[in-house]
């Protein structure tokens, strides 16, 4: 069995390119996937199950019509009483797909007690090429955060890539293959592993070589500064559908910084202009970055608490996890008004506020954060933070995380809000010294937090802020306390 013309049209993102390139760019010899120069990468399996686990979708298995028969077969049974008892139709995209179900965040097949899979020798084809997926090895960053979430991938921060431990290599060549295949898969064609295996022994080398290098060409991460701490890099690409970014519903090319004690983690995360096609203003930084829109849903949600204050009504704000600064610019770019038509409230204080001078300075070196009024950039600890002369503060964002040991695996996990910042004492504090008593809100990030932890948090903060409300996201939750009633439900996020 061999793809069809279509499916090798898409192995090749680059057809309408040649077809319009000069002949001198054709010349040009096609770039090749960064772990070629390694000789391949480091993993082996060790049947953890994590990978047929999760709530970020990881426990989805996507399977096309002949998968379905095969594991039918297995287990005896017709295609539509299998369908009926194992698979759930997704219909919400141009055409329906269907995934193996899932049964308390892991795909049915898994055994919870052994974690071994039960239709292991007929199993989809996106399980037999994972990790080797697209969106994990495109760049060595993405293979690092894969690593942490797989460990039967290994990587040496200490030592050069090449170093890859031998009896665990896998070969550049049986990667690409992988990569390709899940491509293919992913594309809707209906064949099974070893066929698509097979084919790809009929596919011309000149397409393959142009896949690998639209690969590289159109999905890659620049490193734009590093220490020891922090990573920020700009991101470009092609299809962004499941690539390793934040929870985002806006595309185009972005920057984003990085904790590297938590690299899966992305805290802040700004979108560049197109230089092709966007007109990119001047601005006193010079940097292509848009303020005008928020990337991470986390941004979004803790800004609804913009549409509870009274409008018209000149605004005293604070964010304690400044960060990179994305939000307080969308704040400034939004809310300093230019004509007094505009509905939005107009802020006359806004302080960011970050214990770490160091994200502070990349803040404003390369996400534009202005330290020019109405923004006060301070460095302190957010339980000391007091607002400028005397004032009251409408709303108050808390956005911090203390990494802390997770007894389930070697990496350490991020949990939000820190103690000090829920701390009897701080709320008292937020009453007395820091909020407007009338009109005003105060903003957690929660990250992390078991169902009993959250009941805890919410009951220990309405002692304080009677009216709470949490907002659930696809990994945190937003929690918002008021004084005052509050029209919850009639909230905008843009």
């Amino acid at each position: 069995m061999q793809l069809s013309q279509g499916t090798r049209q898409r192995i090749s993102f680059s057809h309408r390119a040649l077809s319009s390139s000069s002949k001198a760019e054709k010349t040009q010899p096609p770039k090749k996937i960064w772990f070629r120069e390694t000789g391949g990468l480091s993993f082996r399996c060790t049947a953890c199950g994590k990978c047929c686990t999760g709530t970020k979708g990881a426990g989805k298995v996507w399977v096309n019509q002949k998968e379905r028969e095969v594991i039918a077969d297995e287990l005896y049974m017709d295609v539509k009483s299998f369908d009926e008892a194992y698979i759930t139709k997704d219909s919400s995209g141009q055409s329906p797909k269907r995934s193996l179900r899932t049964v308390d965040n892991r795909c049915i097949f898994l055994d919870p007690n052994t974690k071994q899979c039960s239709i292991y020798e007929v199993r989809p084809t996106q399980c037999r090429t994972y990790p080797f997926w697209p969106q994990m090895v495109v760049s060595p960053f993405d293979w690092k955060v894969a690593a942490m979430e797989c460990e039967g991938i290994k990587v040496d921060d200490e030592q050069s890539l090449k170093n890859l431990c031998q009896d665990s290599r896998v070969s550049a060549k049986h990667v690409m293959d992988q990569v390709i295949v899940q491509s293919v898969h992913k594309s809707g064609e209906d064949m099974l592993y070893e066929d698509m295996i097979d084919s790809l022994d009929f596919i011309e080398q000149d397409t393959l070589e142009m896949f690998e290098h639209d690969l590289t060409e159109h999905n890659k991460r620049l490193t734009i500064y590093e220490s020891d701490s922090i990573l920020v890099q700009d991101n470009y690409f092609l299809d962004e559908e499941d690539i390793n970014m934040s929870d985002r519903e806006i595309r185009g090319p972005t920057r984003s910084l990085h904790f590297k004690s938590h690299l899966s983690v992305t805290q802040t995360e700004v979108l560049l202009y197109d230089q092709k096609s966007d007109v990119i203003p001047r601005s006193p930084q010079s940097l292509p970055i848009r303020h005008d829109r928020l990337v991470l849903d986390v941004h979004r949600a803790q800004y609804m608490a913009f549409g509870w204050i009274q409008p018209n009504k000149p605004l005293n704000v604070a964010i304690i996890g400044t960060g990179g600064g994305a939000l307080p610019m969308y704040v400034l770019h939004h809310h300093q008004r230019k004509n007094e038509s505009s509905p939005l409230q107009r802020v006359q204080t806004l302080d960011c506020v970050d214990a770490s001078q160091e994200v502070l300075d990349v803040a404003k070196e390369y996400f534009g954060l202005q330290d020019t009024y109405p923004i006060r950039v301070i460095c302190q600890m957010g339980e000391d933070y007091l607002p400028q002369n005397g004032l009251k503060l409408n709303i108050l964002i808390i956005d911090v995380a203390k990494s802390t040991e997770n007894p389930e695996s070697e990496s350490p996990v991020l949990i939000a809000p820190p103690e000090s910042l829920v701390s009897q004492a701080f709320l008292d504090r937020l009453n007395s010294d820091l909020m407007d008593q009338d009109d005003a809100i105060v903003v957690w990030n929660v990250v992390n937090r078991n169902t009993s932890e959250l009941k805890s948090l919410v009951q220990k903060i309405q002692s304080s802020f009677p009216h709470v409300h949490l907002l659930a996201l696809p990994n945190n939750y937003i929690l918002f306390a008021s004084m005052h009633p509050r029209h919850w439900e009639q909230i905008s996020s843009d």
